[in-house]
């Protein structure tokens, strides 16, 4: 009888990339974001963080954003505005383009992506 290795289970939503600093609790995405769970993905380290840090989602390298992921962007907006916790959104073109279209740019603050002689975190 012959053994057949298996295939490594692959998952459809990469880690996020994410790093705390004094100041800030960090989230970043990159590629598409193309449903509620790879937005609900991306957040989820975030949601524990103490109110007295920031919170930052860095989407500047985001490409594509489906209406169903703006959802939990707005839910996790919401949410740090009735908690007093700042939350900063760094916003690629693709990013902006669709959270404006949909009217969620008043529930979701945007900010522009950092460019390399303003540095950023």
């Amino acid at each position: 009888m012959s053994t057949m290795d298996l295939p490594a289970v692959v998952p459809t939503v990469p880690a996020p990339d994410h790093d705390l600093d004094a100041g800030a609790f960090t989230v970043r995405a990159a590629g598409d974001l193309a449903d509620a769970a790879s937005a609900e993905t991306l957040i989820a380290p975030v949601l524990d963080t103490p109110v007295e840090l920031a919170v930052v989602v860095d989407l500047s390298a985001v490409t594509y954003l489906t209406m169903e992921a703006v959802v939990p962007l707005a839910k996790l907006a919401r949410r740090c505005a009735a908690e007093g916790q700042v939350l900063r959104l760094v916003a690629s073109s693709a990013v902006r383009r669709k959270v404006e279209t949909m009217g969620m740019s008043t529930i979701i603050p945007m900010e522009p992506p950092y460019t390399a002689t303003q540095g950023g975190d």
